[in-house]
């Protein structure tokens, strides 16, 4: 055999080694890893991602079991929670259901001073909020329309050591 021959017949069964080698990793789902975070990825819900993003704030989905009479309690209070009552006046202007019980202007007014709000104002206000919540829960979340997920991301969560 020539030398060039031997050289050409050791990159030939280089080349097939390395074909064979990554045939192999594919087999054994070594790139399977990057495709399912990448599938993940596309698939964030607003929950998941929102979970995720509030961990290290000390908040909680306000879906929670045990939440309800929590919330409810500090709507009422003049002082508790000032800065999400805020977010959620202004936020329940753009949140839409198809149900009729939305909170008044006046209540929404009330929780942007903030100021307290009443037995069965609270009751509707956080009825409402939990119910807009939910329907948006397993929305998919999607990088180029931020809006709808901020406000989910304000006031779906609630700090867990409010009373």
């Amino acid at each position: 055999m020539t030398p060039q021959a031997a050289v050409g017949a050791g990159i030939g069964g280089l080349a097939a080694a390395g074909a064979g080698g990554t045939a192999v990793a594919y087999a054994a789902g070594a790139f399977e890893a990057k495709k399912k975070k990448a599938d993940e990825n596309l698939k964030e819900t607003y929950l998941s991602k929102a979970s995720k993003q509030t961990v290290t704030l000390n908040k909680e989905y306000i879906g929670e079991n045990g939440q309800d009479s929590k919330v409810k309690v500090w709507m009422k209070s003049k002082e508790k929670e000032t800065k999400y009552k805020q977010d959620l006046g202004s936020a329940l202007e753009s949140m839409n259901l198809t149900e009729d019980n939305k909170p008044t202007e006046s209540t929404i007014s009330k929780l942007k001073k903030p100021d307290n709000l009443e037995d069965g104002e609270a009751e509707i206000t956080y009825n409402y909020t939990k119910k807009w919540c939910e329907t948006k829960k397993e929305t998919v979340y999607d990088p180029s329309k931020t809006e709808e997920f901020g406000i989910f991301q304000k006031i779906c969560f609630v700090g867990r050591n409010v009373a």
